[in-house]
């Protein structure tokens, strides 16, 4: 199998944006963070009323804080670095494995006729981006 790095890379990403994975860079816990923040230091400046106007304050900290932060996966394998992607592209290969393939568009038309072999790339693009870029699925 001799295809580019862009060929593959390329395949992955149409496998995450028909397959509609999103991604956070785990922001959720910083936009609770600051909302719980907020709700203490309005307790504590306004007693109880304080901990409401607080925590509604700190909800849009939060909110404005963390927005922007949830991206299709298939952005962001795209934007990846090259090294990144030249190590995605080696894990791909090896789940390909045998096939004859030289042609991308052959390629598309095996994966897209093999339910396992396409859950097998799915998931190598969810593993790469959970362990290997430290950013969390959203199922």
């Amino acid at each position: 199998m001799v295809l580019a790095v862009t060929e593959i890379i390329h395949l992955l990403s149409t496998l995450s944006e028909e397959e509609d994975i999103r991604v956070t860079v785990k922001e959720s816990v910083k936009g609770g963070a600051i909302a719980g923040a907020s709700a203490v230091a309005g307790g504590i400046c306004l007693g109880p009323p304080g901990i409401a106007i607080g925590a509604a304050v700190g909800g849009l900290l939060g909110y404005f804080a963390t927005r922007g932060s949830f991206r299709p996966a298939a952005a962001i394998i795209m934007d990846m670095p090259q090294t990144q992607k030249e190590d995605l592209t080696r894990r791909a290969v090896s789940v390909l494995g045998q096939l004859r393939s030289t042609d991308f568009i052959d390629l598309v038309a095996i994966v897209a006729g093999d339910a396992i072999l396409r859950r097998q790339l799915v998931d190598l693009v969810k593993n790469h981006l959970t362990n290997e870029c430290g950013m969390h699925i959203l199922e």
